[in-house]
């Protein structure tokens, strides 16, 4: 019976000191944007990738704007494919699920804060090649961006915990280009994933006492 709770007490231990790692990935390449979000959980076993390919701006049902968005999903260490799906979303559709987060981060204020406060950001990096095809443009708009960069990203890394941060704009003085790659690498211990969600829960409870 001893070993069977020291059995469980080290697979407890393990999970709760694991971390869920979050990667997000943006490339734009010429016409081409793709974006790759990977979870990897528990020292790797657990990987789950989704990939967003395809982006367009599209004409929906009664002429209404729409974006229509291609997914591929893949699961596991060996990235097995296990399926796609395509989808058009209107801006109807677009203001409703924004009403929904909305909503959810209302009710789930506590628990989003939580996990915030936890969240580590422990690679960030983001190139950019940029060109006019005229040498001065380039130049002088390759200095803005090098301005606006480092904002942008500090607006982002004052919320979080920060370790490691790359950002870099090459100029290409020679042909007319603009491609970037942004990399973002989130880190958070399940444990505190865990902790978070029983506090929420156990305040649920409390206000369901209180109003009865």
């Amino acid at each position: 019976m001893m070993g069977i709770l020291i059995i469980i007490g080290i697979f407890l231990f393990i999970i709760l000191y694991s971390n869920l790692k979050i990667a997000i990935n943006f490339t734009r390449y010429h016409e081409d944007d793709v974006i790759t979000m990977d979870f990897t959980a528990l020292y790797g076993i657990f990987k789950y990738t989704t990939k967003i390919p395809f982006i367009d701006l599209v004409k929906g049902h009664n002429e209404i704007p729409a974006l229509e968005v291609k997914t591929e999903v893949e699961l596991g260490k060996n990235e097995r494919h296990i399926g796609d799906n395509k989808s058009i979303v209107n801006i109807h559709e677009i203001e409703n699920i924004i009403k929904k987060y909305k909503r959810l981060y209302i009710r789930y204020k506590t628990l989003i804060t939580h996990i915030r406060e936890k969240l580590i950001i422990s690679n960030i990096s983001w190139v950019t090649e940029f060109g006019t095809g005229d040498a001065a443009e380039t130049a002088i708009i390759t200095g803005v961006i090098w301005t606006i960069k480092p904002g942008l990203i500090s607006l982002v890394c004052n919320r979080y915990n920060s370790l490691d941060i790359f950002v870099n704009v090459v100029p290409n003085y020679n042909i007319k280009t603009f491609e970037t790659s942004i990399d973002c690498i989130f880190r958070i211990k399940l444990g505190h994933i865990i902790n978070a969600g029983l506090k929420t829960l156990l305040v649920k409870i409390k206000d369901g006492v209180k109003n009865e």
